[in-house]
């Protein structure tokens, strides 16, 4: 088994000394594949993305060098890759497809060079049998890890807008000035209030503003209720009125008042 290791070892050292250049190979792969990751975004996503994979890689080299220990800690670029592709609104799925088309790419990568080492048949089996279980293993502990930085500033941020969204239509209902930016939702329609509440009262709301073919405002109310407006494009006929009356959620309770 030692002489597995140490043609493990001379794969890390191929990979470190060749960095940018698989690099390289990985970003155009990704650019090629998974264009919407970097369409309408932040500029700088290109960047950061390139720090992930230089950092990524940069410990995948270090693993296998030191007995293929997995790393302790999450690479900082991936760390930062997976913060702004929250900000961005970036599904989680887009940025996990990037770490299998990563994944893909490096083993390719590393199955040419142990060709090229010109290795006996059994060492070669041993050593891509190794070098696949580690990948696989680097792969689902890093995306594991990243998963919950994701989620975990996926619901900051929507806690920020949340509050941001209900301290404007506070300020809306006081009388002061907002605009339709602000809020993100227009004010020069007609409207109807409705104040929600029980099991899952976002839902039963939102429910609501698809049948009628309104654009909705959501806040949170008091206790475990909603406040919401369903705006009208611009005006709300009379057979939406009728069709909130006759609405009526399973398993929720809603109140609405024109």
């Amino acid at each position: 088994m030692g002489y597995v290791d140490a043609d493990i070892r001379q794969l890390a050292a191929w990979l470190e000394s060749n960095l940018q250049e698989v690099t390289d190979v990985v970003d155009d792969r990704l650019h090629d594949e998974v264009p919407e990751y970097f369409e309408g975004i932040d500029p700088g996503m290109a960047d950061v993305e390139r720090a992930s994979i230089v950092a990524n890689l940069r410990a995948v080299a270090q693993g296998l060098a030191h007995g293929r220990a997995l790393p302790d800690r999450l690479p900082p670029g991936a760390v930062d890759e997976a913060l702004l592709a929250a900000a961005e609104g970036l599904p989680w799925a887009a940025l996990l497809r990037t770490y299998a088309i990563g994944h893909a790419s490096l083993f390719e990568l590393m199955c040419g060079q142990v060709e090229h080492l010109g290795l006996p048949d059994a060492r070669r089996v041993e050593g891509l049998r190794v070098l696949s279980r580690y990948l696989f293993a680097y792969v689902d502990q890093v995306t594991g890890q990243l998963a919950e930085v994701y989620q975990a500033e996926r619901d900051r941020l929507l806690r920020s807008q949340e509050r941001r969204r209900a301290a404007l239509t506070r300020e809306l209902l006081a009388g002061m000035p907002v605009s339709d930016d602000e809020l993100g939702y227009r004010l020069r329609v007609d409207h109807i209030g409705v104040v929600a509440w029980g099991q899952n009262p976002e839902a039963g709301v939102t429910q609501i503003a698809q049948e009628l073919g309104c654009a909705l405002l959501i806040v949170p109310g008091g206790g475990r209720s909603v406040w919401a407006w369903l705006g009208g494009r611009p005006r709300i006929g009379p057979e939406a009125a009728r069709a909130l009356d006759r609405f009526s959620p399973a398993g929720r309770n809603v109140s609405g008042l024109r």
